[in-house]
């Protein structure tokens, strides 16, 4: 008997609430099992990525200081920042580094930030071996001074720090990558359950006839069992 065409089209939460509950063992295991499938995946099969930073001072070699070059610095930063990534430098660290890669390759590997109050920029570079990453933010670093120097016709920026190898991974993250998996696995079963609920538009109980019919019942013939 169906039901679907007797009732408004709505949905119940607490009925949708009381289904969900009667599966909880279900969903328990679904969100188990989608943790424990990215947490395998996240530690066989992604490279962990390491970051190291080198930090220039733009005007730090010049021969004197004064506001109007301060103020220069602070509004020349995004020119200097876009330096930083521009070919040549790109082309300068690779023939340094000895890559063999192309300089759009490198250049998305590095990341140049700055503070908008302040002459610095930091060099970040990303890579799977965290040595060849502090080596790309130092490399990075000294071919973008002595671009800096070259087109913008002063001192060589000087060095505020140097990259050092980092001993632990920026990526990936995997209490994280976890969590993504279980909340993932609990809300996929939930809609397998849901969706299967919805669908079934069949009269299985007493309670459902007065329910989803309106209607009261007179008697219920209990299933006769066949003898064997």
């Amino acid at each position: 008997m169906k039901r679907l065409k007797y009732q408004e089209l709505g949905i119940d939460i607490q009925e949708l609430a009381y289904v969900l509950w009667k599966k909880i063992g279900i969903l328990l295991l679904c969100t188990i099992i989608g943790a424990g499938v990215t947490g395998v995946y996240t530690k066989l099969f992604v490279t962990p990525q390491y970051q190291s930073s080198a930090m220039i001072y733009i005007y730090g070699s010049t021969a004197s200081f004064n506001s109007s070059k301060l103020t220069l610095s602070s509004e020349l930063t995004e020119d200097y920042t876009t330096l930083a990534k521009s070919r040549e430098v790109m082309e300068g660290v690779i023939d340094k580094m000895g890559f063999d890669c192309t300089t759009q390759e490198l250049a998305s590997a590095i990341s140049v930030s700055h503070d908008e109050n302040s002459s610095i920029l930091m060099m970040t570079a990303t890579n799977s071996d965290p040595k060849v990453a502090a080596d790309i933010a130092n490399s990075v670093a000294d071919e973008t001074a002595e671009r800096i120097s070259e087109v913008m016709n002063i001192d060589k920026p000087s060095t505020v720090e140097d990259a050092v190898v980092s001993s632990s991974p920026v990526s990936p993250n995997l209490l994280k990558n976890v969590l993504i998996g279980a909340f993932a696995g609990l809300v996929i079963a939930a809609g397998v359950i849901i969706l299967s609920f919805l669908k079934d538009d069949t009269i299985k109980t007493s309670d459902d006839v007065a329910h989803y019919l309106d209607t009261t019942l007179l008697a219920c013939l209990p299933k006769e069992k066949t003898r064997k």
